[in-house]
């Protein structure tokens, strides 16, 4: 099994797997926390995913050898990717493995709907003719399977992201060298592009949690908004932007603009920046900001040099009180989700 999988990921091509089984170094945007208290922070660490409550306490393990945890949005279960690069999707009964029985697949880009009751992903597979890929959506039971983009050995697929109301997915669409961004209705089952996309980049786009906006990267170090019709395109600072982040109300956008600073920016509303204080100490770089589900606090990962080694540590700190830093775990990686509590 691992000498096929290997043999499939060499068959898929570098630049595909990199998007699938990696944390990217340039411009994701942030998954995001949908709106609730404040639950367990879920996170990558020595191979799998371990949870660990916002004191930084009763820190657990929760699954070995996997990676991408997704709480979903009523906090009742935990979507991941498991060692066989298979979607699971765990709750306090059971886990339920979502990969194809007698293929061999990779699944990526787990993203739940709003109401909790479906999840979209990536699916790629090897078939007769080479390596194919599709968005497909499945219920958060694991059942009713479907494929929404149809198998295709020519397209990529990517980030997939839903509407609040469930209506519409966007996801990124690669074909030939051109990209682009595409809306499909989940209604009638028609599709429409919204804008191209220039730099050879992962979009990692995110529907705002108030449905008025998307977010997404368009170039190494720049982030933009735009609206559902491929209109009112805006870069979200004026300066670089890095790694950016939804409010859970959708009003706010947190972000980097440079990694090696002792702040995080914060978009507003009317589009005026603010700026959270980090006391960095020794540690030379900030990536990754995550809002917490209350949107009082935010998470974020801090890079320093460990052993010959650099090392990334999780810490949270307080939106409305700057300087505010609690650290919750060493030696990490940037993939985090939090709990909503509703």
């Amino acid at each position: 099994m691992k000498g096929n999988m290997q043999q499939i990921r060499s068959l898929i091509g570098i630049s595909f797997v990199a998007i699938v089984l990696a944390a990217l170094p340039h411009s994701p945007v942030g998954a995001g926390a949908f709106p609730g208290h404040n639950g367990w922070i879920a996170y990558e660490a020595g191979g799998g995913i371990r949870a660990v409550n916002p004191l930084g306490s009763r820190d657990r393990l929760l699954e070995k050898q996997a990676q991408t945890p997704r709480w979903s949005p009523d906090g009742q279960k935990l979507a991941f990717i498991s060692r066989e690069s298979c979607l699971h999707i765990k709750t306090i009964q059971g886990t339920w493995s979502i990969g194809s029985a007698g293929h061999i697949t990779i699944d990526s880009f787990p993203a739940w709907s709003y109401d909790s009751s479906r999840l979209a992903f990536v699916r790629t597979e090897q078939s007769g003719s080479g390596v194919q890929n599709a968005i497909f959506t499945v219920t958060s039971f694991g059942t009713n399977e479907t494929n929404l983009t149809g198998w295709s050995s020519k397209s990529t697929f990517a980030s997939p992201s839903w509407s609040p109301d469930g209506a519409q997915l966007v996801f990124e669409k690669r074909t030939n060298g051109k990209r682009e961004l595409i809306i499909k209705n989940m209604r009638t089952g028609q599709t429409r592009a919204i804008t191209m996309l220039s730099d050879d980049v992962d979009s990692h786009v995110s529907w705002s949690p108030n449905g008025k906006k998307l977010l997404y990267s368009d170039s190494r170090n720049e982030i933009y908004t735009i609206w559902p019709d491929g209109s009112h395109r805006t870069a979200i600072s004026d300066g670089e932007s890095y790694q950016a982040a939804w409010s859970p109300d959708g009003t706010q956008i947190a972000f980097i603009e440079n990694p090696e600073d002792d702040t995080i920016s914060v978009s507003g509303p009317d589009g005026s920046i603010s700026y959270i204080h980090i006391a960095k100490g020794a540690y030379r770089t900030i990536s990754f900001p995550d809002w917490s589900p209350d949107g009082r606090r935010l998470l974020f990962t801090m890079q320093i040099n460990r052993h010959n080694k650099t090392a990334s540590d999780l810490f949270v700190t307080d939106v409305q009180h700057s300087g505010q830093l609690q650290k919750l775990a060493e030696d990490v990686g940037h993939d985090k989700s939090w709990q909503p509590i509703r």
